[in-house]
């Protein structure tokens, strides 16, 4: 086997395995993943602001089936604007497919540059081909539908290659690493998590191989390069999770603790999923070393990064059992990957790499990956596949947006005095309570005393008018949160919120009065942005410098007698 850089070869495979992974999906329709219904409901939402003329999300107005919640100023960006931007030009169900098949296709592309460095192009495609359907992406697809991790795994081989790269100078290694975390970071936050880990303990490992401070100091300058160019959507993000119950992402069942493998919680149907991703995680461990045993050439050719990559399997495989416990309850923010196994995103990365350089020995052995890789994707889709029932499909969840019965939200992101559970559709927008002492008043139906106009009912903006005998006490359909900026009859008014369910609520005395809600950024956001927009400024100054360096040839030295 010969290792060397390779440009392009054979990558044409990649989009068609990634397409035999979603073939099913045509004829039976897509699998209804866990997160799913929350990928498309987004998606939907997100397209019909864009025609509202909102272009970058905060409010998500159909959730909690209409009284909203602040789901795209934590949820990161990238996942829900290719959703969105599909959903412009593709039939909704045609969406999650489609995406499927251009995130495997894009991984193996991702994959494919990382192995070039090290290995021949013939092997380098391999590594591609096996890395777009690689087995816990295809747990991803079929059972999970968490389309934000799927996007993350483009960029993992990424970060271990401008983590690890030799050649090339310290800025242009720094920036591209900058890139790829800002990347993670605005695609999904565990394998942010997972990534700045990753970041760290290579970098680490890097620095004792090479007995110099410079893979640290390139993992530090391109962390906080990249957190930086994600800033827009980070600082908005760490200001106002104060104000919304954060805390249930690790809530009961969703622990690291709980989901280590071979863990119980006492839930069957819980324990149940956990026991098929633990038998799933052990078979690929088991594969993963085979792999390694098979990679002899590596060990012996690149034996700094075969030992950085063995290293990073051990790591993955100790993160997934107890004896990890307290790297989970001590190391700053690890417990929001949540669960453990998401840890397979990186070790088959590593374990693809092994694979193709076991794989290559022989022309024998690389025809035999194409008969692997569809036997793997039938088993995947056979054991993993989830059903779908008429109301999870993605035509009928945009059809219940289209006709105003909005979703179910989300724990995490339901602001603090709120109760997401007693929500249902079609609630009334405003509802009228009267407060009279008079006997008569009580006797006759509170519509002939009070009545109300919604004038506007927007996304971010809200508008209506209450003409009444007596005063009143209106329960929107509304969840409170600080964002939400009311004036009634042109003056600033403090609006309450209902202590069952956290909606709005509006106290007036009687006569008629105009009331205006508007959802006001708050200054912090600027200040993201400000940053976002000085780190790229400085990482375009870098660009240019990096490439008038590289362009501007050495002039030979001269003796002076």
């Amino acid at each position: 086997m010969r290792f060397k850089n390779g440009i392009r070869a054979g990558l044409w495979w990649t989009p068609l395995v990634a397409l035999l992974a979603v073939a099913p999906f045509f004829w039976r329709g897509t699998s209804n993943g866990h997160d799913l219904p929350f990928h498309v409901n987004s998606w939907i939402e997100v397209g019909r602001q864009w025609k509202s003329g909102i272009l970058y999300p905060h409010w998500a107005a159909f959730a909690n089936f209409g009284n909203g919640e602040p789901r795209f100023v934590f949820y990161p960006p990238i996942s829900w604007t290719i959703g969105a931007l599909l959903g412009l030009i593709l039939p909704w169900q045609a969406v999650p497919g489609t995406l499927a098949a251009l995130v495997c296709t894009a991984a193996g592309v991702s994959m494919y540059l990382f192995a070039s460095e090290w290995l021949d192009t013939q092997t380098a495609v391999l590594a591609a081909i096996l890395y777009a359907v690689n087995p816990y992406q295809l747990i991803v697809i079929y059972e999970r539908g968490a389309f934000a991790e799927m996007i993350a795994s483009i960029w993992i081989p990424g970060i271990l290659l401008f983590a690890l790269r030799e050649r090339g100078s310290f800025a242009r290694n720094t920036l591209l690493l900058a890139v790829h975390m800002a990347l993670v970071w605005l695609t999904n936050i565990p394998a942010a998590v997972i990534a700045t880990y990753l970041l760290a303990f290579v970098a680490l490992i890097r620095a004792v191989q090479t007995r110099k401070f410079e893979p640290v100091l390139r993992a530090a300058a391109s962390l906080a390069l990249g957190l930086g160019l994600a800033a827009f959507y980070l600082v908005p993000a760490i200001y106002e999770q104060r104000w919304v119950q954060v805390g249930a992402a690790v809530a009961a069942g969703a622990s690291p603790r709980e989901n280590l493998l071979f863990a119980r919680t006492g839930d069957p149907e819980r324990d149940a999923v956990l026991l098929r991703t633990s038998i799933f995680a052990l078979v690929e461990f088991c594969a993963a070393l085979f792999c390694v045993g098979f990679a002899s050439t590596l060990r012996r050719r690149l034996p700094q990064l075969y030992n950085v990559l063995l290293s990073t399997l051990i790591l993955v495989i100790v993160l997934l059992t107890p004896l990890s416990l307290p790297l989970w309850n001590y190391l700053p923010k690890l417990q929001f990957v949540q669960f453990p196994w998401r840890w397979l995103l990186v070790l088959n990365v590593v374990m693809m790499f092994f694979a193709a350089v076991a794989f290559a020995r022989s022309r024998t052995a690389r025809l035999a990956v194409f008969a692997i890789i569809p036997i793997v994707i039938a088993i995947c889709y056979w054991k993993f596949q989830q059903p779908i029932y008429p109301e999870d499909r993605p035509v009928a969840l945009a059809q219940a947006v289209a006709d105003g019965a909005g979703y179910e939200g989300t724990d995490e992101y339901t602001p603090t005095q709120a109760d997401n559970s007693t929500f249902a559709p079609y609630m009334a927008r405003i509802a009228i309570q009267i407060s009279t002492e008079n006997d008569e008043q009580r006797k006759v139906a509170p519509s002939t005393l009070a009545h109300s106009n919604a004038q506007v009912w927007d996304t971010l903006h809200k508008h209506f008018t209450m003409d009444a005998q007596v005063s009143t006490r209106s329960t929107l359909r509304l969840l409170d949160y600080p964002l939400w900026h009311v004036t009634v009859d042109g003056a600033p008014f403090q609006q309450t919120y209902n202590e069952a369910d956290g909606r709005m609520i509006i106290a007036l005395p009687a006569g008629h009065h105009e009331v205006d809600i508007a959802y006001v950024n708050p200054p912090v956001h600027r200040w993201g942005l400000w940053i976002s927009f000085i780190a790229l400024l400085l990482s375009i100054k870098l660009w240019f410098a990096m490439r008038s360096s590289e362009l501007t040839p050495e002039i030979p030295s001269r003796n002076v007698p």
